[in-house]
């Protein structure tokens, strides 16, 4: 008697499980990398937009993990609806840092008003229940353009930016790196 059994790879998930679909569905820092590299052979541009949602933390000690999770989905959903148009160009990197590929010029064009305008378009403001709280990401921002630099320099560069808005001395919460 013999018995075979298929060994089936497990993802492991270093996020925990949350109720919000759009956390849970979101692709990895690999898959991330995966498609900037693609892009980078095809010779395409890209924005790639580093976004640290900063105030998460607090909401979650305030009001619990489970509202905390529901402001992200929804902040995700909002900021996909506003500058991608494919499901494959938001990430989740960290626990409240993600990544955007901002493949459309024109979309990064509203991004880029959004910001040097009154930035209100990636504040968002949300009420469930009795829970009045704004959402204030920090964003590093950085340019592949169609030849010349690989994804690790774009990465680099846009974590350089991101660093730089989360310094106290910064006036905005977010920065280019090509205008440092």
């Amino acid at each position: 008697l013999s018995i075979s059994s298929i060994i089936k790879p497990m993802e492991i998930k270093q996020f925990p499980e949350t109720e919000i679909d759009v956390l849970n569905g979101l692709p990895n820092y690999k898959q991330m990398y995966d498609e900037m590299q693609r892009l980078s052979r095809g010779k395409k541009p890209y924005y790639l937009v580093l976004i640290q949602l900063s105030n998460i933390p607090k909401i979650n000690n305030k009001y619990g993990r489970d509202v905390g999770d529901l402001m992200m989905g929804e902040y995700l959903k909002k900021t996909r609806f506003n500058f991608i148009k494919d499901n494959q160009s938001l990430f989740r990197i960290g626990g409240i840092n993600f990544g955007l590929i901002v493949k459309d010029e024109k979309k990064f064009e509203l991004l880029d008003r959004a910001l040097t305008g009154n930035g209100d378009l990636l504040n968002l403001k949300m009420v469930f229940g009795g829970i009045t709280q704004t959402i204030y990401p920090n964003l590093g921002v950085s340019e592949s353009a169609y030849i010349g630099k690989s994804p690790d320099q774009v990465i680099e560069e846009a974590s350089e930016a991101l660093r730089i808005s989360l310094k106290d001395s910064s006036d905005v919460n977010y920065c280019f790196f090509d205008r440092i």
